[in-house]
């Protein structure tokens, strides 16, 4: 009340499903301090948005078409380090899988 500004949290939203990207959205601006300032469907979108729109928190899907998302956390990470959240709704083993390798920063050969 003492007129302190408020920061807000630009967020990069990454999901091939146009559904969960919708579902994140609504999810994320319930929160006033939250800005979706973009979104992307695949990695390389991820990548393009990310050096131009700087946000400061990624929400990125594991599962996607023309580059995962596993590829472009590592991407994002050694030419814009941002903070990323994984967020995936496969529940099948391997995408399970998947996802706990990027968690742990690697990858498993197969």
């Amino acid at each position: 009340m003492g007129g302190e500004p408020v920061l807000m949290i630009r967020v990069l939203i990454v999901d091939d499903s146009p559904t969960v990207r919708l579902t994140l959205q609504t999810i994320l601006e319930s929160d006033p301090q939250i800005k979706i300032v973009g979104y992307a469907s695949n990695g390389r979108e991820a990548l393009d948005r990310a050096m131009q729109l700087r946000p400061d928190l990624i929400t990125m899907d594991v599962l996607m078409p023309e580059m995962d998302g596993i590829d472009a956390t590592r991407l994002i990470m050694t030419q814009c380090p941002t903070p990323i959240v994984v967020v995936t709704t496969h529940l099948s083993d391997p995408e399970l899988e998947i996802g706990f390798q990027c968690v742990a920063g690697r990858r498993g050969s197969g």
